[in-house]
C-alpha cells in the first residue's frame, strides 16, 4: 500500500521585511493574513494573487505574522497552531507562490494603528495590490478595517481587494471551526475544510515496546513543535510519510489506558513495515478517525481489537487513496 511522495518546492521564506532588497519581488501582490491551516478560504485569497500574477506579471508574495499576534497579545487564551512555520512553508510552497514574509510580531508592531502599519512595516515592500479575506483587520485594537484599508491603499498606491468566504456545509470555513472539529476528532469535516489532509511532523524515539509486544510495533512520535494542535483521543487511519514514501498506517492518540500510563502520546504502527526508525522524521496524514480510545480488560482484548483497527483502516484507506497536498 505504499506510495511514492510528492516532491516538495520550497518558498522562499522572509523573515522580516528588512531582508527585502530592491528588485527582489518586483511588482509584489500580496496576500496577506495569519493562515492558520491554510484551509480552503486561506487558498481563495491566494489563488486571486497568483491569477493575477498571471494575467498582469510581478510577485506573488504571502505576508504573514511569526509568532501570531494572540501568541504575543493574549498568551493564555492563544489556540494551539493547526499549521506550524514548516508546515506553512510547503503548503505555500506546493502552492506556486513567490515568497512569504514573516512579519516578527511584538508589542511595538501590536501599537501600530494601520496607517502606521503599512507606512513604517510594509512601505519597504512596495506592493501595488493587497488581497485579504472579508473579516480581515489589522492595526492597533483592530482598527484598520476594510474601509480603512481601502482609504490607506489609496493613499500609499496600491489597491485593495476583498476576497469572499468559502463555505462548508452552509457557513463561512475558519480556522477556528477546523480547530473545533479536530479536538473532537471529526478529522474527515476538518480536512474537507482544509483541502488537504490533517498533518502532524516529528521525529520517532524510543518507547516502552508494548506494541512490539502485542505483534503490532509503533512509532512513538515527538512532534516538532509543541504548539501543533492534537486531535481527540483515539485511533486515527493515516498515512505515514517516511523518507519519501506514503505508508499505510493506523495511529493512536491519548493516554493508554489499558497501561494505565500518564500523558498523551503519539504512537504510529505502520503497515506492512520491518524494520527500524528511531530517529527517523516522520509526517503522518490523519484521513479519518476509527475509534474513541478505550480501556481494556487485558492486552489479549487490546490485541484483537488492534487486529480489527488495522484491517478497517487498511480496507477505508484502499477507498479513499489520499491525493490532497499534504505538508
Amino acid at each position: 500500500m505504499g506510495r511514492a511522495g510528492r516532491r516538495e518546492r520550497r518558498v522562499r521564506w522572509v523573515e522580516g521585511v528588512e531582508e527585502i532588497h530592491p528588485g527582489d519581488m518586483p511588482t509584489p501582490r500580496v496576500a496577506m493574513g495569519t493562515f492558520d491551516g491554510l484551509h480552503l478560504g486561506h487558498r481563495a485569497v491566494i489563488r486571486e494573487v497568483l491569477d493575477l500574477q498571471k494575467s498582469s506579471g510581478g510577485s506573488a508574495v504571502v505576508v504573514t505574522f511569526e509568532p501570531y499576534p494572540q501568541e504575543i497579545l493574549s498568551p493564555e487564551r492563544s489556540p494551539a497552531r493547526l499549521t506550524t512555520p514548516e508546515e506553512k512553508r510547503v503548503l505555500l510552497g506546493s502552492m506556486g507562490v513567490d515568497a512569504t514574509v514573516a512579519l516578527r510580531f511584538d508589542r511595538r508592531m501590536a501599537a501600530m494603528d494601520a496607517a502606521g502599519f503599512f507606512r513604517t512595516v510594509l512601505g519597504h515592500l512596495g506592493m501595488k495590490s493587497l488581497f485579504v479575506g472579508y473579516n480581515f483587520t489589522v492595526g492597533r485594537e483592530r482598527g484598520g478595517d476594510l474601509e480603512t484599508l481601502r482609504r490607506i491603499g489609496k493613499d500609499l498606491g496600491f489597491d485593495v481587494r476583498i476576497v469572499s468566504p468559502v463555505l462548508h456545509e452552509g457557513s463561512p470555513i475558519s480556522s477556528t471551526r477546523i480547530r473545533g472539529r479536530v479536538r473532537d476528532g471529526g478529522i474527515d469535516s476538518a480536512n474537507e475544510m482544509l483541502g488537504h489532509a490533517y498533518a502532524m511532523h516529528g521525529r520517532v524515539v524510543e518507547g516502552s515496546g508494548r506494541g512490539r509486544s502485542l505483534g503490532y510495533p509503533t512509532a512513538n512520535l515527538a512532534l516538532d513543535d509543541e504548539r501543533k494542535l492534537l486531535p481527540a483521543d483515539g485511533v486515527y487511519a493515516v498515512w505515514t510519510v517516511r523518507r519519501g514514501e506514503r505508508l499505510a498506517g493506523i495511529m493512536n492518540v491519548g493516554r493508554r489506558p489499558t497501561f494505565g500510563a500518564e500523558g498523551r502520546s503519539v504512537e504510529v504502527h505502520v503497515m506492512d513495515f520491518r524494520g527500524d526508525m528511531y530517529g527517523d522524521v516522520l509526517t503522518v496524514e490523519i484521513v479519518d478517525r476509527l475509534r474513541k480510545e478505550e480501556r481494556f480488560a487485558d492486552e489479549v482484548q487490546l490485541r484483537i481489537q488492534i487486529g480489527h483497527d488495522v484491517e478497517i483502516a487498511r480496507q477505508l484507506l484502499d477507498r479513499r487513496t489520499t491525493t490532497r497536498d499534504c505538508p
